[in-house]
């Protein structure tokens, strides 16, 4: 080291070269106190250990919440996206499986009202779906969905087969 230093004090001037050693000093010096290590991993363990605890308390929570019910909580946050996620598939699949129609239908207006229906539950089921949209994009959007849902109410009681 003292060698390196003999030949940037040729080249950089001894003042330099005293400044830089104090602070290569200085350096060290900090490198070795591993206080601020310390300190920091503390205080780092003392903000997570509250919330890593609440996370595994929910985690379990939710566990059991699931097992005993088949649900948990964290489904009533979004109960309109999680409703529409559950109705989607189960629309789709009716309407592969649907061998009749209401008697008041024909079998193309049974399937028109059956595609409205699908397509709400699949805006709805996509959290995002109005992000690419401008506002009369989403009026009409919206429009169509709320149509769609009100033709699910209206034919309730006539999805079986």
């Amino acid at each position: 080291m003292t060698h390196k230093l003999r030949e940037l004090d040729v080249k950089m001037g001894p003042d330099r070269v005293a400044k830089a050693e104090d602070r290569a000093k200085e350096m060290t010096e900090q490198l070795d106190n591993t206080d601020w290590i310390e300190k920091a991993a503390e205080e780092f363990e003392k903000a997570w250990k509250p919330k890593r605890f609440y996370r595994t308390r929910r985690f379990f929570r939710f566990l059991w919440q699931r097992l005993t019910r088949g649900w948990d909580d964290k489904d009533t946050w979004g109960l309109d996206h999680t409703l529409a996620g559950m109705i989607l598939p189960r629309l789709c699949r009716f309407k592969e499986l649907t061998n009749g129609f209401p008697i008041s239908l024909t079998k193309a207006k049974w399937d028109e009202k059956l595609d409205e229906m699908i397509y709400s539950f699949e805006m709805l089921s996509d959290y995002f779906w109005d992000d690419e949209m401008d506002i009369e994009e989403r009026k009409e959007t919206r429009k169509r969905i709320n149509k769609g849902l009100r033709t699910f109410a209206n034919w309730y009681s006539a999805l079986w087969w």
